[in-house]
């Protein structure tokens, strides 16, 4: 331990993690790219141990591991000695022929696409999840929460679902922009703008499934069944 914690101090400032909205794991990941692309790691050399690089960022371990699992491709933590560097990215790329910081920089594509896909994967959970309490809510009332004028952040419906129908609802989405809400009364949606922020189109008069490309696509349930989703993922 005494080793690494010289040899994280010598390479330089390390710029602690602070909790906010952005996303924990991509902070740490941009972190440790710029320090493998900045050559602070030898060849076939180690990354400091989880619990040293998880002090010195001032985030958990499980951030740290999450970072390094999912970011830095078929890289493994262990424990007690780092990780290494000649690990990170694609089995078939390894090896003392090929720099550490250039397979760094072809991972981290991987990583923000693995992070994306999780962001949505947690997205169309929580808007199933809000879609069911709503109706069960309509099986009880005979109508939907609302209406509403337009779209209305999903928490102005808490009252109406909470905590009878649903715990607590999901206020965002996986990008962390506010899950939104439409209602007539006798219709509604629950939607997701994706990553980009943006609604993309009407939907509170779409009534066909659609399947969207890529992560900036809506989201929506409406009416008890996924209406938009990203395309390549099972909309059941």
């Amino acid at each position: 331990m005494a080793d690494f914690q010289e040899q994280i101090v010598g390479i330089g400032e390390w710029e602690p993690v602070q909790r906010s909205r952005t996303d924990l794991v991509k902070r740490v990941v941009d972190q440790l790219q710029e320090k493998i692309l900045g050559g602070a790691f030898e060849q076939n050399g180690s990354l400091p141990a989880e619990s040293t690089l998880a002090e010195y960022l001032g985030v958990s371990r499980p951030v740290v591991r999450e970072a390094m699992s999912v970011g830095l491709g078929s890289t493994s933590v262990r424990l007690d000695d780092g990780v290494r560097t000649t690990n990170f990215g694609p089995p078939w790329m390894s090896g003392t022929a090929v720099s550490s910081g250039f397979i760094a920089a072809l991972a981290l594509p991987n990583l923000l696409a693995a992070v994306d896909r999780g962001r949505t994967r947690r997205t169309v959970s929580d808007l199933r999840a809000i879609a069911e309490a709503c109706e069960g809510f309509s099986s009880d009332s005979r109508s939907y929460p609302g209406p509403t004028d337009g779209w209305v952040p999903v928490e102005r419906i808490a009252t109406y679902l909470e905590p009878v129908y649903i715990g607590r609802l999901p206020r965002t989405d996986g990008w962390e922009n506010p899950i939104l809400y439409w209602s007539d009364g006798g219709s509604y949606r629950v939607l997701s703008m994706g990553r980009d922020g943006q609604i993309d189109r009407d939907w509170t008069r779409q009534v066909d499934p659609v399947a969207s490309a890529g992560h900036d696509a809506d989201i929506v349930f409406g009416d008890g069944r996924l209406l938009a989703w990203p395309s390549g993922m099972d909309a059941d």
